[in-house]
C-alpha cells in the first residue's frame, strides 16, 4: 500500500470514527468508560492482535520494557476515558479543536522529558495552535471572573495525558517491533480500560446492554483500529512523520464539516471557523 492511500484511508476512517462516536454517545445511556472499554475490548484489541501477528514480533525484554509499556498503558488507557466522557459533552469541531495542540505538546514534552529538538518555528506554530483552541474554549461567565467548562478541561488535560503516553509509547518501541506492539501495547491500553470500568461492570451493565448497543461498540472500535493502522502504514511508507502529520492535520476541518452538516452541529461559527484554520496553520508550522 502506497502512503498516499494510506493517507487517504486514514481521512476516512478517522472521520467516520468520531461521526459514529459521537452520535453513539449523543443515543446512548451506557456510562462512557463502559463504552470505551467494550469497544477497546471486542474491537481494537482483536483487530490489533491479528495485525500484530502478521507482522514480525520482537521483544528484547528488559523492566525498562515493562515499565514502558505498563506507563503506555495506563496513560493511553486514562487518554480513552476521558475523551470519550469529553465528546458526550462537547461538539465535535470543539473536541478536534481542542485536542489538535497534541503536536505541541507532545514536542514540548518530549523536549522536557526526552531531551529531543525543540526550534522557534514549532514553538511559534504550538502557540498558534494554541491560541485556537482558546478561541473555542467555552469560556462561561461566572460571578468570580471566567470558567472553562468542565469537558473542555477534560478535553485539554485528555490531550496532555495522550502526549505523555505517545512519548511512553515512542520510547517502547525502541524494546520492540511494531508488531509486537500491536499485540503487548494495545492489550495494556485494553487491560487499563477493563479496570477503569470494573465497578460498572460488577453492577451488571454488561447484562444490561442490547444487541445493538454491543454491534456499534465493535464497529467503532474496528474503525479506531483501522484508523490507527492507516496511520502508522503512512508514516512507515513515507519514511516522513512530518508530511504525514502536516496532511492529517486536516482531519480536523473534514470532521468538523461532517459534524455541521450530518450531525448539525451549528454552535461557534465564524469563531469556530477561525479557529480551525488557526489549528491547522499551527499544526503544519509546528511539524515544519
Amino acid at each position: 500500500m502506497s502512503w498516499q492511500l494510506a493517507v487517504v484511508m486514514y481521512f476516512v476512517f478517522s472521520v467516520l470514527k468520531i461521526l459514529f462516536q459521537k452520535n453513539f454517545l449523543n443515543k446512548s445511556k451506557l456510562p462512557t468508560i463502559v463504552s470505551a472499554a467494550v469497544s477497546s475490548l471486542i474491537g481494537i484489541l482483536p483487530a490489533s492482535l491479528l495485525i500484530g501477528l502478521l507482522l514480525p514480533v520482537v521483544v528484547h525484554w528488559s523492566w525498562q520494557a515493562v515499565a514502558l509499556i505498563a506507563a503506555e498503558g495506563i496513560l493511553i488507557g486514562l487518554y480513552s476515558k476521558m475523551a470519550y466522557a469529553a465528546l458526550k459533552e462537547l461538539p465535535i469541531a470543539q473536541f478536534q479543536m481542542i485536542t489538535s495542540s497534541l503536536p505541541f505538546f507532545t514536542i514540548v514534552l518530549g523536549w522536557g522529558l526526552l531531551g529531543e529538538r525543540l526550534t522557534w518555528l514549532q514553538l511559534s506554530g504550538g502557540l498558534l495552535t494554541m491560541a485556537s483552541v482558546l478561541l473555542v474554549a467555552g469560556f462561561q461567565k461566572r460571578k468570580r471572573g471566567v470558567a472553562l467548562h468542565p469537558a473542555v478541561i477534560i478535553a485539554l488535560s485528555a490531550t496532555i495525558v495522550l502526549s505523555l503516553g505517545l512519548i511512553a509509547e515512542k520510547a517502547a518501541l525502541d524494546y520492540m517491533s511494531l508488531g509486537a506492539y500491536f499485540i503487548f501495547g494495545i492489550a495494556a491500553q485494553t487491560i487499563v480500560l477493563q479496570l477503569f470500568a470494573a465497578n460498572e461492570y460488577r453492577r451488571g451493565i454488561l447484562a444490561r446492554m442490547t444487541p445493538k448497543e454491543t454491534l456499534s461498540l465493535f464497529t467503532l472500535g474496528i474503525g479506531s483500529a483501522l484508523a490507527g493502522i492507516s496511520y502508522i502504514t503512512a508514516i512507515k511508507q513515507s519514511d516522513n512523520i512530518s508530511l504525514i502529520i502536516i496532511l492529517t492535520a486536516f482531519v480536523l476541518p473534514l470532521s468538523s464539516a461532517a459534524g455541521y452538516w450530518v450531525l448539525k452541529e451549528r454552535q461557534g461559527g465564524k469563531k469556530l471557523w477561525l479557529a480551525i484554520v488557526l489549528g491547522v496553520l499551527g499544526i503544519i508550522i509546528t511539524t515544519l
